[in-house]
């Protein structure tokens, strides 16, 4: 028998025969990391937790917040958040929206105050830009690019195109168009998007065929189309029922990684250095390891990729305790569900902390993870995919600032 498998049995062994650790009640666990968050007669957020949130991600490269959407009260956390990261070095912001919308929104914010909230509010583009119609979320953005040092590009827009955003892309391709017959082919997509608001989550190949043909070889043009088709295959199984929902997830979050390397070099390249970056995206796009969709996500990308060159990631995961979130298929308020169930730990740890904000570093739950019994999957997933833990308590739903509801599969 080899020297090494001598070892192996022996390390087996010794694994074996000592002595399992003392159990321990994983919601005290969980409590005993509680922070309260306050806030002063300015509305700054205030404490100990806090403070330790802010100057964690003061040091790092990326600041990923996950969040469980359309809830006004967590926009407000998320904007101080950025806020305050901004003065510390802070340069860049990622959205979870496309790469063209988000450059069409940043247009609009740098023309004026208010400029984006107006387009958004006339006639059929009430859910042109994800989450950017929520009032909160708007200004919020109208400040990562006031606060940003880039006056070229503020905002990385790393998603698929919306299913709502066929007035956005249609301007693009008018923008873009060289000739009478790409023009006409403009028209016709135009035309075809104000009888369907949801065009882009149900475009084909047939569809797609007279832009194809009329944009051959204007490459500002093709990448639109381009981004279009990729934006319809990711959507596909959530619109229409066709497809496997793995594969759209995984090309999304691969869609994402790319476009953000892509933005992220180009401003390093642009400004000198390499931008840190504040990220807002749902709460499956901001884990380490794989996502609650079972494939490797975004932040886990972040993590890896930068860190054989230095950058560090901090994410946090904002979620709700009770309260309202707007519905955007109804457009009325709803209760707002926690992201990762209301039995798991973490939410059983944190309900009756409230009211107002908690913060859980959930890196100190960590080495004690075996101990933690019995845990449910959902709270070990968040355990070992997030730094910390905000919990929101009895938050106020999101307020449109368009009106129709919509109905779609948002993967």
């Amino acid at each position: 028998m080899t020297a090494v498998r001598l070892l192996a049995l022996a390390g087996a062994a010794v694994l074996l025969s000592g002595q399992a650790p003392p159990p321990q009640d994983p919601v005290a666990a969980i409590k005993a990391q509680l922070k309260s968050v306050g806030r002063d007669g300015s509305g700054h957020y205030t404490g100990a937790g806090w403070d330790a949130l802010i100057a964690d991600g003061a040091g790092a490269q990326f600041f990923m917040v996950g969040e469980q959407h359309a809830t006004q009260d967590i926009a407000e956390i998320e904007a101080a958040m950025h806020a305050t990261l901004a003065k510390r070095g802070y340069t860049h912001s990622a959205l979870e929206v496309g790469p063209y919308s988000t450059r069409h929104a940043e247009r609009l914010i740098r023309s004026g105050p208010g400029k984006l909230q107006a387009y958004i509010a006339a006639p059929g583009h009430a859910f042109t830009l994800p989450f950017l119609f929520f009032a909160g979320e708007a200004a919020m953005a109208e400040t990562m690019v006031a606060t940003s040092p880039d006056r070229q590009q503020a905002l990385f827009g790393l998603d698929q195109e919306f299913v709502g955003a066929g007035p956005i892309l249609a301007d693009a391709l008018r923008a873009a168009a060289s000739s009478d017959a790409q023009r006409k082919a403009v028209t016709g997509f135009a035309a075809a998007v104000a009888k369907d608001m949801q065009l882009v989550g149900n475009l084909t190949e047939v569809d797609l065929a007279p832009l194809d043909a009329a944009f051959k070889g204007n490459a500002r043009g093709t990448g639109i189309i381009e981004a279009m088709r990729i934006s319809a295959r990711i959507y596909r199984p959530f619109v229409k029922g066709e497809g496997s929902g793995y594969l759209s997830n995984l090309e999304r979050e691969t869609y994402m990684k790319a476009n953000f390397v892509r933005d992220f070099e180009a401003a390093r390249r642009r400004n000198g250095k390499p931008p840190k970056t504040f990220f807002k995206f749902g709460g499956f796009h901001a884990m380490r390891g794989m996502s609650g969709t079972n494939v490797p996500a975004l932040g886990n990308f972040l993590a890896e990729w930068g860190l054989p060159q230095g950058y560090r990631m901090v994410n946090v995961m904002v979620d709700c305790i009770g309260g309202e979130a707007m519905n955007p298929q109804t457009s009325k308020a709803a209760p707002c569900e926690s992201y990762f169930g209301k039995d798991s730990a973490i939410y059983r740890a944190v309900a009756g902390a409230g009211p107002g904000v908690q913060i859980v570093d959930l890196r100190a739950l960590r080495p004690p993870l075996r101990r933690l019994t019995p845990l449910d999957e959902a709270s070990k997933s968040v355990i070992l995919g997030f730094d910390y833990y905000v919990a929101v308590h009895d938050g106020r739903a999101a307020t449109f600032i368009g009106t129709a509801p919509m109905r779609v599969g948002q993967p």
